[in-house]
């Protein structure tokens, strides 16, 4: 779900929490916020990859690190 999604913990003047981070480009940032070439879940989807993929990425170049 996209961080800005009520299930993040995101509602009305409510920020989602920080760890809730994907790096992706403006073109698939655009098509997850705008909505209207993909389906909700096609959007869910997109966003969900780019989230696994940041969070694996942050800890196999060092930059989480579980103690």
């Amino acid at each position: 779900f996209p961080s800005h999604d009520i299930r993040a913990g995101k509602g009305m003047g409510i920020k989602s929490h920080d760890h809730k981070v994907a790096f992706i480009c403006g073109t698939h940032h655009f098509m997850i916020d705008n909505g209207k070439d993909l389906s909700r879940e096609e959007r869910v989807e997109l966003w969900e990859q780019a989230y696994r993929r940041t969070i694996t990425w942050l800890f196999e170049n060092d930059h989480l690190i579980v103690k």
